[in-house]
């Protein structure tokens, strides 16, 4: 079957009618994230050149990845398996070949959450998932650069939006009700706690909300941000620590909504405890 109207196929019709009631995940990788226009700057160090050009070509390469998630989900659903899918492989694919430097930046940063997001909320049936490779020397798709002599491993800033979500998540999915089209949410509970990942991606536009959950009190609340003055700011081998994520403060208003400003182009975690479980979260603007 075409995949989200690219040319590819799957081949997970015959992987099920083979082996479908041994199986736990169907594995599938979600590479071809490409450039979608023929005079691409994502390429080399021509992004440069202009940041919010880039930014606007991997917003591109983003709205092609839900339709192939909607495939594979039409897919499993029509042969009634229950198995999840498990993403194995996904990330960008630029020039050169696997070693694009844009991936350094934080601009590389702020697109792989909203990947994460978006399978996050298609996570009925996205049971694992990655947006870089493992570790490596040279390739800048990978999570972790292990480096040589002398060099300390560091955290690509995939790895790090990877590692800072999985330290803040629920184990159920919740509702998200918001009134900003700024903000690029998705949510999460366990027991009583509330996680939220929150991404602003817009480039010069901080955006203030109120978050609430279904008129339930907040009786704690924690976020941790990462949010660098430049999409251009890097990490390497001698700056590890440049996109560290940042513990911060909110307002809260007194009848349990906590009130904070978003900044542009930032990635946000929240944990908002409450006393009461309730069924959904909501985000205004």
């Amino acid at each position: 079957m075409d995949i989200g109207g690219q040319g590819e196929s799957w081949w997970a019709d015959e992987l099920i009618d083979v082996a479908g009631d041994l199986l736990n995940y169907v594995g599938i990788h979600m590479m071809q994230q490409r450039p979608r226009r023929s005079d691409s700057i994502l390429r080399g160090f021509d992004y440069t050149e202009d940041r919010n050009r880039a930014w606007a070509e991997l917003l591109e390469i983003y709205q092609t990845l839900e339709p192939r998630l909607l495939a594979i989900e039409e897919l499993l659903d029509r042969k009634n398996t229950p198995a999840g899918i498990a993403i194995t492989e996904g990330h960008l694919s630029l020039r050169p070949r696997n070693a694009c430097p844009i991936l350094y930046e934080w601009i590389a940063g702020l697109y792989h959450a909203k990947v994460l997001n978006l399978y996050q909320r298609h996570g009925e049936r996205v049971r694992m998932a990655t947006i870089a490779d493992f570790f490596g020397n040279r390739w800048t798709v990978n999570a972790i650069m292990i480096g040589g002599p002398s060099q300390t491993p560091f955290l690509m800033p995939a790895g790090i939006v990877a590692g800072l979500y999985r330290k803040h998540i629920g184990d159920y999915a919740v509702d998200v009700a918001q009134s900003s089209p700024i903000l690029d949410v998705a949510a999460s509970r366990t027991g009583d706690t509330i996680y939220l990942h929150v991404i602003n991606d817009q480039l010069k536009q901080d955006q203030s909300a109120e978050l609430s959950v279904c008129g339930l009190p907040i009786t704690e609340f924690t976020a941790w941000q990462i949010a660098p003055d430049s999409l251009a700011t890097y990490v390497d081998y001698d700056r590890p620590e440049a996109l560290r994520p940042t513990k911060i403060q909110a307002d809260c208003l007194g009848n349990g909504v906590v009130s904070m400003t978003f900044p542009a182009a930032s990635v946000t975690v929240c944990e908002l405890r409450v006393g009461s479980m309730g069924r959904g979260a909501s985000c205004r603007g």
